[in-house]
């Protein structure tokens, strides 16, 4: 691990760099609220060359702070008609236009028509870690003073006022820090994030316990079993193994508690692994959960080149092509219509009903799961474990408007002991449903 955290480090060399100009600056310039700006406008100096399409830099003012964006439009846009945006969130320590090159999901915008945005972070402060650079505001995994849902909110209002681009196709994704902000966004922004995908970071702790989507929403995951920085078994109190998020998404979308596993050809062995492939079956309309296990794969983009100096990284598998496969996903997924007109889903879910955090968590031998009605709504509380399955349904009736308290005791709904792990507890009231974990010990 101590290799581990020298890498983590020197990855974001500059930026702890820009950190120590800050500290030793005598005449009291706020040099930290102009580094990101002039980084950003000398890094896309070099991104400007050998692309296609035209790659756009642009700003405007949020919060009191410069937030900068590239804007990669393709040359067979003419506004006509709308296009699909992704907005390409990048890694911690490192740029927008680093994400760009690295990625190159400009060339798969080029034959598939869509615009891409890659965001540039403001400094946020690692809390897992350690260190700080640029990169994204996820509570529970880095700190900062800044919003960057709202700052997303307006930046799809920004390109919107400028270029046609279809509302209902806005996606998200990411890479590292990026690929859990798209995460971050499928609980905090449903309503204008379509669907996301996220490679080499799933959710955190705190995300699992206070994400409220409050509809049906698609998720895809790329993760390598080999990754040095988020590892396969998870960072305990921090970030739960990898495989828990999918499966949090097959329960929050309803899928069947069988998921269909393949192993995908191995066309480049000397990419050192192998990709097996993980759809949840049978979801809601409209809803899909993918996950792509890339055995022995590090913390890498699929079908990317690798970076210079990045081979601690680890292997990147040439296999698959994560572009192609994140924009079939997405084509596969737009915007859910949610039936509550112009109203924030989540506020909305809100105002009809609440689902609580059971106590105690952890438990032995039971616990407490509370949730209230603020209307009458058909109520159905149910246990599932980590494969999706439904092994007790606590509540299934019709209730009025109060609120309530179930107890469960750790069994099936055959009275026989679970074994000891996390589990699921999903509530479902009306056309609103929420999801919550919680472990058992023993």
């Amino acid at each position: 691990m101590k290799s581990f955290f020298h890498n983590r480090k020197s990855l974001c060399a500059f930026q702890q760099a820009a950190g120590e100009t800050i500290t030793g600056n005598s005449a009291g310039i706020n040099i930290k609220k102009w580094i990101l700006p002039i980084l950003f406008l000398c890094l896309m100096g070099s991104a400007l060359y050998g692309q296609g399409g035209t790659i756009l830099p642009r700003s405007f003012m949020h919060e009191g702070n410069l937030r900068n964006y590239i804007l990669y439009v393709p040359n067979a846009y003419t506004g006509q008609e709308a296009w699909s945006l992704v907005i390409h969130y990048h890694g911690f320590g490192i740029s927008a236009a680093t994400q760009m090159d690295y990625t190159n999901m400009n060339a798969t915008a080029d034959t598939a028509h869509f615009l891409v945005a890659y965001p540039q972070g403001l400094i946020v402060e690692d809390l897992i870690f350690g260190g700080s650079g640029p990169g994204w505001y996820i509570p529970g995994s880095y700190g900062a003073d800044h919003d960057d849902v709202a700052f997303t909110d307006s930046l799809i209002d920004h390109i919107d006022a400028d270029y046609n681009i279809d509302l209902m196709r806005v996606h998200a994704t990411g890479w590292s820090n990026g690929g859990e902000m798209s995460y971050y966004l499928a609980c905090k922004l449903s309503d204008r994030i379509a669907s996301i995908a996220s490679v080499s970071n799933a959710m955190n702790e705190m995300s699992f316990d206070s994400c409220q989507a409050g509809r049906p929403f698609s998720t895809l995951l790329f993760h390598g079993t080999a990754d040095p920085f988020f590892p396969y078994t998870g960072v305990p109190g921090a970030f739960p193994p990898p495989p828990l998020t999918p499966a949090f998404w097959a329960v929050q979308n309803n899928c069947s508690t069988d998921s269909l596993v393949s192993e995908l050809p191995n066309l480049v062995s000397g990419d050192s692994c192998t990709v097996t492939s993980i759809t949840y079956q049978n979801c809601v309309p409209g809803a899909e959960v993918q996950y792509y296990r890339i055995n022995d794969g590090g913390h890498t983009w699929p079908g990317s080149v690798p970076n210079p100096g990045w081979e601690w990284l680890g292997p990147t598998s040439q296999d698959i092509d994560a572009n192609s496969i994140i924009w079939n996903f997405f084509q596969r997924n737009p915007l859910l219509p949610v039936g509550i007109g112009d109203h924030d889903p989540t506020d909305q879910l809100l105002e009809s009903f609440y689902l609580f955090h059971n106590y105690p968590n952890p438990f032995n031998p039971s616990t407490v799961i509370g949730y209230r009605l603020s209307v009458a709504s058909r109520v159905e509380l149910s246990i599932f474990d980590l494969l999706g399955k439904k092994v007790r349904t606590l509540v299934d009736e019709r209730q009025p408007a109060g609120q309530y308290e179930v107890r469960w005791n750790g069994e099936d709904a055959d009275g026989n002991a679970l074994s000891a792990g996390i589990y699921f507890y999903r509530m479902k009231a009306g056309d609103h449903l929420a999801v919550r974990k919680m472990t058992y010990i023993k």
